[in-house]
């Protein structure tokens, strides 16, 4: 009888013990930079499989063909990488390719 009721105290004591909660306490995981993942709290990630626009940088300026962004090495910030910034005109009248050489704008 002893040993049925040792069993018994034993299993209760175990199964009082097991945590079934259903409330997702634990703490979010950190996002990882370089991961090649853009996780919430990051605006870019270093390892990203496509290069980052120069728009990205800043959408309100025109820039030269060839350029790319770039992440921050701590993926919070998008940065100027090799963009560079088309100062030439910013009046579509004016543009190249209207028909007409514009020397004043570098055109040959």
């Amino acid at each position: 009888m002893f040993k049925k009721l040792s069993v018994f105290v034993a299993i209760c004591c175990l199964a009082t013990a097991c945590d079934d909660s259903d409330s997702n306490d634990s703490p979010k995981a950190e996002p990882v930079c370089g991961n090649s993942v853009v996780e919430e709290g990051e605006v870019c990630d270093t390892k990203a499989a496509e290069p980052l626009t120069c728009d990205k940088f800043d959408a309100t300026k025109t820039w030269k063909a060839g350029g790319a962004a770039a992440c921050s090495a701590d993926c919070k910030k998008i940065e100027l990488g090799t963009c560079v910034e088309d100062t030439t005109t910013s009046d579509p009248a004016s543009a190249c390719g209207k028909g007409t050489v514009d020397a004043e704008n570098g055109e040959l």
